[in-house]
């Protein structure tokens, strides 16, 4: 940015662009489930120094729930994305673009909700597929009972029950399917609509994961991590106190910068993505 703006003035006026759509892209995509935004993909004009992201192949949670290596951070927040905003703090840099960019989806959601239902109306071939594979993998998830997975810490992790707190009842049906094809359908749609509704982006998170997840040794760990550690460490975490629905667009906005900075989530991702970076 500093090179290509050729005077003092000109690099603050990138930066700030810079910022406002690193902001309002994280949010845009973590509603649209965008994933797989590794650096190849995330390019940047230097005529004004605007995010433009490519490739949306991995959208509506497809990169968290099909993934061998889920991904679970909701958005691209490395060092290689908040060092152009040094010196000062990323972090409170981002917080109030984010925040207005979710009131702006929120103000929307109307139009949203309208265009997220031709996805029931003609349901991807991909997604179809996704649930085929999830369908194969169902009887592991439901042989555990809600006690044994959940751990007794209050978090839901059944699978079926997540769907539930996610407001899939309130989602038309996805025409054409049956079963666990219109099941997957309905939730990419449920999870996209909770999250216009202040869902907390760690519940909709292991929602994502739980069919494929669920019921395997590592899920309970996977749980831990998702929420900030162990139930001593993430005591203070705002992801644990927010609960599965926010009071506030400005909770859920901290709830996902935590998500996507958590030095844990980010060693456990896949070492394509780069998270290092």
């Amino acid at each position: 940015l500093a090179a290509a703006a050729g005077s003092p003035d000109a690099f603050l006026a990138m930066r700030r662009r810079y910022a406002a759509t690193l902001a309002a892209s994280s949010v845009c995509g973590w509603v649209a489930g965008v994933g797989d935004r590794h650096l190849q993909n995330v390019l940047v004009d230097l005529r004004d120094g605007s995010l433009v992201h490519i490739d949306f192949g991995y959208a509506f949670g497809t990169a968290t729930a099909i993934l061998p290596i889920p991904e679970l951070t909701p958005f691209r927040a490395t060092p290689a994305m908040l060092g152009p905003l040094a010196p000062h703090d990323a972090i409170a840099t981002l917080r109030g673009d984010m925040a207005k960019a979710m009131h702006a989806l929120r103000r929307g959601s109307a139009l949203l909700r309208g265009v997220m239902d031709v996805f029931l109306r003609e349901p991807l071939i991909d997604w179809q597929r996704e649930a085929r594979l999830q369908s194969m993998k169902s009887g592991r998830a439901a042989a555990k009972t809600a006690a044994s997975a959940d751990g007794g810490d209050g978090f839901a992790s059944s699978a079926a029950n997540l769907g539930m707190n996610l407001g899939v009842q309130n989602v038309a049906r996805a025409a054409g399917l049956s079963g666990d094809e219109a099941r997957v359908v309905e939730l990419k749609v449920a999870h996209a609509y909770h999250k216009l509704e202040l869902g907390n982006p760690c519940h909709v998170t292991l929602a994502q994961c739980a069919p494929k997840h669920e019921g395997q040794a590592h899920w309970a760990g996977m749980r831990d991590l998702v929420f900030g550690g162990t139930a001593g460490a993430r005591r203070g975490d705002v992801r644990a106190r927010a609960g599965a629905i926010c009071a506030s667009v400005e909770e859920q906005v901290e709830c996902l910068l935590a998500l996507a900075t958590d030095p844990g989530v980010l060693a456990s991702g896949w070492s394509g993505w780069r998270p290092w970076l």
